[in-house]
């Protein structure tokens, strides 16, 4: 049976129960991080048993996971024909500039950036492609995307637009579209040549990113190889310029712990001057503390309230976070009327009850 999943799979059958045992769960774990499609590369570098070898054809696959290339093709094209600048990010962008293939690269959607003041006209551009709004209003930080799905030539499409690169308050203020738009790469997808965030700049997205809106649980490995990639096609120049430029920024702290755990894990060959540097300049920048916030939701809250230009922004969150917008509760419960309001607000408190307990245990 475990033959018929993959080639490299018949390994386990010439295996002891407990080397089948070990085996199942290393491809297991690899599983978890999403590392599976990338095991080329992991192979290539002793990362991976041997046993394990076999699977690298994993990565063989004309793309994993995510839109196919084809679609994405569609939908940037018909955004530049409507005089739009697009800009590639995250999964997308990386499995078609420092992966082997973009079949490593294991993804659900593709994220696309554009200037804010042409948010609406790419969400008419989407609508006219036959993708519809797929996720709720945001209620806790800045709205800076949203999502669209539908079919394209019979491929199913997942779009993340983004209007900002980051919906976070800590870190929205420290990247201009136009600033990004003149470091852009150009890229190549499907045939058709556009343009994605620079090296440097998709380096500190990585690590910004990483930190920004997950809890350690589901900051999947995958992540910090991104990063681990980033830094190794990286030049010199592309390498100090990424170090001045997080001190700059403020971010030193988070893009030092970032490259750390990447150096760590995959063996990246970051040099211990630099790390120092990083953690050296951070220790005074107060964005450092988000490396720090897991499991504590109260200092969550006040790095996001810090973030925030003003009083009058930092009440509305708040209010946000204790009486959320209506549209907001009857996107999140679209089963419910809105004449239950006020239930829908009590069943909010009691799943963020439970989800505080279920992260303690």
């Amino acid at each position: 049976m475990l033959m018929g999943l993959n080639p490299g799979l018949g390994a386990l059958n010439a295996a002891t129960p407990s080397q089948a045992a070990r085996l199942i769960g290393e491809l297991t774990q690899l599983a978890g991080d999403r590392l599976l499609p990338a095991l080329p590369i992991l192979e290539r570098r002793g990362l991976v048993p041997p046993e394990l070898a076999d699977l690298a054809a994993w990565g063989g696959a004309e793309h994993q996971g995510g839109n196919h290339p084809a679609a994405d093709r569609v939908v940037i094209e018909a955004l530049e024909r409507a005089g739009l600048r697009v800009l590639v990010l995250k999964g997308t962008l990386l499995a078609h500039t420092v992966y082997d293939t973009q079949a490593q690269r294991l993804r659900s959607d593709t994220d696309l950036l554009v200037a804010p003041h042409q948010r609406q006209a790419a969400q008419a551009v989407l609508e006219r492609l036959g993708l519809t709004p797929n996720r709720a209003p945001m209620v806790l930080t800045m709205e800076a995307q949203d999502g669209w799905q539908g079919s394209i030539h019979r491929h199913p499409v997942l779009i993340d637009l983004h209007w900002h690169l980051f919906s976070h308050p800590a870190f929205a203020p420290l990247f201009s579209f136009e600033a990004l738009w003149r470091r852009r790469q150009a890229i190549t997808i499907a045939g058709h040549h556009t343009f994605g965030l620079g090296p440097v700049d998709a380096l500190l997205h990585s690590a910004l990113h990483y930190f920004a809106h997950h809890d350690e649980g589901d900051r999947p490995a995958q992540w910090l190889l991104d990063g681990d990639l980033l830094w190794q096609r990286m030049n010199a120049a592309d390498r100090r310029s990424a170090v001045a430029r997080a001190i700059d920024l403020e971010v030193a702290g988070v893009v030092g712990a970032f490259l750390e755990r990447a150096n760590t894990r995959f063996h990246t060959g970051i040099p211990p001057a630099v790390l120092a540097e990083l953690h050296q300049a951070g220790q005074d920048q107060w964005r450092s503390a988000i490396t720090r916030i897991d499991g504590r939701p109260l200092a969550a809250q006040i790095l996001i309230l810090r973030g925030m230009q003003g009083w009058r922004a930092r009440l509305r969150y708040l209010r946000g976070q204790i009486v959320p917008s209506r549209r907001y509760m009857l996107s999140k419960y679209p089963d419910a009327s809105s004449w239950g309001l006020p239930w829908l607000y009590i069943r909010r408190g009691v799943e963020g009850w439970r989800e505080r307990v279920r992260r303690q245990r």
